[in-house]
């Protein structure tokens, strides 16, 4: 522990994103260019349909972020790689 901030509660925040269980419905205006990409992807068949194209943009933004975050937490705390990995290896016994 440093600064009083634990790195189990840094890993928690960071995979609070499971699988989904229930997904809602919403409604989003993107550019043009951007959707006729998405329909380009979804029609060679790399997505399923469109739903799935962003519902996999939204998870890599998500994983983006909370990776920053990790590093930014680490940085502020004072935590070193070595350190986390460390921990991560005791949280797994």
């Amino acid at each position: 522990m440093t600064g009083g901030f634990h790195l189990k509660s840094a890993i928690k925040l960071s995979n609070q994103w499971g699988p989904p269980h229930k997904m809602p419905k919403i409604t989003a205006e993107i550019p043009e260019d951007i959707y006729r990409n998405i329909n380009q992807e979804v029609k060679l068949g790399v997505f399923s349909d469109t739903s799935d194209a962003v519902v996999s943009a939204l998870k890599k933004s998500y994983a983006r972020k909370s990776r920053t975050f990790l590093r930014w937490l680490m940085k502020k705390e004072g935590i070193t790689e070595a350190g986390m990995l460390k921990e991560l290896v005791k949280m797994r016994k």
